[in-house]
Order: structure tokens, then sequence, then C-alpha cells
């Protein structure tokens, strides 16, 4: 048998069916996740991309899962912190209209802003951390310093540690650290493969929010990340390096493409259908410890897409030992329906 071989059957034998995306199925077929996520407090459920119908079913009955049959109390969503406070206040109390909360959570593209309007905010902040103030000016006062130092930063430096990237991945896990406070929270945190993943995107210039993640919580925090064969998603189209945010998302559309060194090919072969496949547990030939720990390639979209036709042949670099400790597949997306 060859190493292709090898590693085909093996995520053959390893692959978790689902029965269908809707949520309401019930969670039985969900129910071998349940030793890959024994002591889990914290899941980070990716996409491939912002604009793929499919990635939000699945990750809606993985959530359904995680909160009926494991307990989980807390969603997180890769969003505008202070513009999903009115979400959180239609889900907990009916409070507010749902469709305009929704169109709230748009994130803006502008140029960076003074880096004294950081300092300023900083100072709110700890103005307000020495004095007695209710929680919630405290926390919007945290949203405000957060907010000013990524609008005051570079997108592009000498320094990456000086790009928003940087700091928005970081904040991104400390924001998740704030729901851990309480002891018995549990959380799942809906965001992009590049942000869930515990290593480093943008050309590994960029510490992701996951690797921070497994830097403070270990094996209690599990990546899973979402991966699609082909399909179509909803973006905005990148023109000569900006993106208008006040133009719409068109549909694009990307083919199975059937190479060894692209994760999806070998993840297309493993199941027909929808499916979960758990990578830190179990045993494994040494051919497949090998795959795992070799650079690969995965699709990944974010909000923009750049260049009109060669898009197709976009791609991130993984090494999914060291990125996943899990992934879902779908064989084939719909781009997304805007509301």
């Amino acid at each position: 048998m060859t190493t292709e071989d090898e590693v085909a059957e093996w995520l053959k034998a390893r692959a978790t069916p689902l029965n269908g995306l809707e949520p309401g199925a019930g969670t039985a077929d969900l129910a071998p996740l349940r030793v890959a996520l024994d002591g889990v407090r914290v899941v980070g459920l990716g996409e491939a991309t912002h604009g793929s119908r499919e990635f939000f079913l699945i990750r809606h009955r993985l959530l359904e899962f995680l909160v009926e049959e494991l307990g989980f109390t807390t969603l997180a969503v890769e969003a505008s912190a202070s513009a999903s406070r009115a979400v959180d206040d239609y889900m907990q109390g009916g409070s507010g209209d749902p469709v305009e909360a929704l169109a709230g959570k748009r994130l803006g593209v502008g140029p960076p802003l003074d880096r004294r309007i950081d300092a300023d905010a900083r100072r709110v902040e700890d103005f307000l951390t020495g004095v007695s103030t209710p929680d919630e000016a405290a926390a919007h006062a945290r949203i405000v310093r957060q907010s000013a130092d990524l609008a005051s930063r570079p997108l592009r430096h000498p320094d990456p540690a000086q790009t928003v990237s940087v700091a928005r991945d970081r904040y991104l896990a400390d924001n998740v650290d704030l729901l851990l406070a309480d002891p018995d929270a549990r959380v799942a945190v809906w965001a992009h493969n590049g942000h869930i993943m515990k290593g480093g995107h943008s050309g590994g210039s960029v510490t992701a929010m996951g690797r921070h993640l497994r830097q403070r919580h270990g094996e209690a925090y599990y990546a899973l990340g979402v991966f699609f064969g082909a399909g179509r998603f909803r973006a905005r189209r990148r023109r000569f390096g900006k993106v208008d945010p006040a133009t719409p998302p068109v549909t694009f559309r990307v083919p199975l493409v059937r190479r060894p060194t692209i994760v999806e090919a070998r993840l297309a072969t493993a199941h027909p259908g929808e499916h979960v496949i758990d990578l830190r547990s179990g045993p494994r030939p040494e051919s497949v410890t090998r795959w795992l720990g070799e650079p690969l390639h995965m699709r990944g979209y974010g909000g923009a897409v750049a260049r009109r036709f060669t898009y197709k042949l976009g791609y991130m670099p993984t090494v999914l030992a060291e990125h996943f400790d899990g992934i879902a597949f779908v064989p084939e997306t719909t781009a997304s329906t805007p509301l």
C-alpha cells in the first residue's frame, strides 16, 4: 500500500459522517466527538470563507452538540464587539430588532488614525478601572481602547508586531479569556480558519487567536477547521489593493482541485458527504504522521477577494498537526444569502 493509500484509508476510518446539515436533526451522529472534546473549555469553529451558507449550518449543528451534550454556555463570534451587544440583548431577552442588530455588525475599513487616539482611550480605561463604576462601563471602555488601537495601526509595517492584524488576533483571544473568567463557562468561537488555527497566518507573521488560546489554555483549547471541496461563496472584490465597504459582495466559485498537497483533495476522498475528523487522538501509521506534519495548502478567503480570475488559485499554507485538532468538511457550498 502506498503512502497516499494509507493516508486515504486512515482519513476514511476516522471520518464521522454527519446526518445532514440542517439544525434540529439531533446530535447522535456527533457522539464520537465526546472523547475528543473531553476536558475542552474552548472550541474554535472555523470557516474557509465568510460567505458560504453551509459553514453557518454545520457550525450551527456543532454548536447544538456542544450546548446540549457537553454543556457549553457561550457563543463568541468574530464580529464588532460593541455592535454584537444588540444581538446578545435580543438573544437573551428578545429586546430590539434582530435584523437591525445583525446589520450593525458590519466591519468598516478606513485609513489609520493618529496614535494619540489610542493613548486617549487608554487614559479613559485606566480612569474607569481606578474608580467605582459598573462593569458595563469598564467593558465599554475596553472596547473603545481596543478599537482605538486597531484604528491607529497600519495594515503593513516593517515590524509585523506593529500591524493591525497582530493586535486584532491578540484582542480576539483576550476577549475570549474574559468570557472564561467564570470557571463554569465553556465557549464556542465562530471565526475564520486563519483565526482559530493554532499557528500563524498572513505568511506566519501573525500569531493567530487560536495560538494565543493554546498557549494560555493548553489542551483545553480545541481548533476545529472547517473546509470545503468546491462551490460558491460571497465576498467583496478588492480593486487595486483596496476594498470599498459600500460595494456589495459578489459571488465567487471555485472547483475541486485534486492535488496531493491540497488538504481538500484528501478530505474529498475520505467520505462523499459532510463529515468530521478528529486529529488529536488515536493511533496512526507513520505515513499519516508524516503527512499531518508536512507543509500543505488549504483554501481560505476572507471578506475580500483579489484578482478576477486568479482567485481560484488562492491557498493558505498549513501544517495540519500544528494548526488544527480536528477538521469538518463540506463537499460543496453555496453562497450565503444576505438579510
